[in-house]
Order: C-alpha cells, then sequence, then structure tokens
C-alpha cells in the first residue's frame, strides 16, 4: 500500500510542479490519492 501511495504523492507532485496547482490533472491526482487512502 505505501508504494502506491508513494507513486500517486510523487505523479501529484511532478504534476504541480509542471502544470500548476490548480491544473485539472494535478488535481485528480490528489483526489485519486485520498480515494484509494479513504478505501484502506
Amino acid at each position: 500500500m505505501r508504494g502506491a501511495y508513494l507513486l500517486y504523492q510523487e505523479l501529484g507532485d511532478t504534476l504541480r510542479a509542471q502544470a500548476g496547482p490548480f491544473e485539472g490533472q494535478t488535481l485528480d491526482a490528489y483526489e485519486g490519492m485520498a480515494r484509494w487512502i479513504a478505501k484502506s
């Protein structure tokens, strides 16, 4: 589980750095991470 969390975190951080914190893909990545954590 921790590996998946770290991958989502890395994806979100990369998208935030490249596209900006309010880009749709960035928000989707963080939302996906939150949903995954909530199911765990």
